[in-house]
């Protein structure tokens, strides 16, 4: 069995650009086995908060949080990612969905997309098995980070006014500022 947690509070380094206390574990019983997710956190505004795992681990934690957050890359993806110029790659999403007609997938990282805070504490578990927590497996989510964001993320699925959040949210979808990063790190 492996387990993987982002924690954050005092000592801790991983950052938010308010106080929170709580974190991400992330559990896998075999190579094979889907990945338990448990999440736990106290602290963030009331509403709905994306939540993804993001290409590159947070190394800068000093100086503004948005900043250090925003070199964390996009939503981590095994594949080829949606782009103005690769229009066949993996779009943003929640889960496999129909969209026109079709089936589409999302990005590896984009797991359960929102948390809802109520009370500021937010406390959620489920299964994932789009990631895998084993070093050999290219869907190893060790050594990357999460990001919780400002806003609920529209899951690639609202239309704007702005031709720029229409093309988001194939990408990352819309969710606003990054207010929390911090690395997934194996426990021993």
């Amino acid at each position: 069995m492996l387990t993987g947690i982002v924690e954050w509070g005092e000592d801790k380094k991983s950052i938010s650009t308010g106080y929170i206390f709580g974190k991400v574990e992330f559990t896998q019983y075999s190579p094979e086995a889907p990945v338990k997710v448990y999440l736990r956190i106290e602290g963030l505004a009331d509403g709905v908060h994306g939540f993804h795992i993001h290409e590159k681990p947070l190394e800068d934690t000093e100086g503004d949080v948005m900043d250090c957050c925003d070199k964390l890359g996009g939503h981590f993806h095994v594949g080829e990612k949606w782009s103005l110029e690769n229009q066949n790659g993996t779009k943003h999403g929640n889960g496999i969905q129909i969209v026109e007609g079709k089936k589409t997938e999302c990005h590896t990282g984009d797991l359960c997309n929102n948390i809802v805070v109520d009370n500021n504490f937010c406390e959620l578990s489920f299964v994932d098995t789009k990631i895998s927590l084993f070093k050999d497996d290219e869907r190893c989510i060790i050594g990357r980070s999460i990001v919780i964001h400002e806003e609920a993320d529209d899951l690639g699925m609202a239309e704007y006014d702005e031709e720029k959040k229409n093309i988001d949210k194939y990408i990352t979808g819309n969710a606003g500022k990054r207010i929390a990063c911090g690395n997934i790190s194996l426990v021993l």
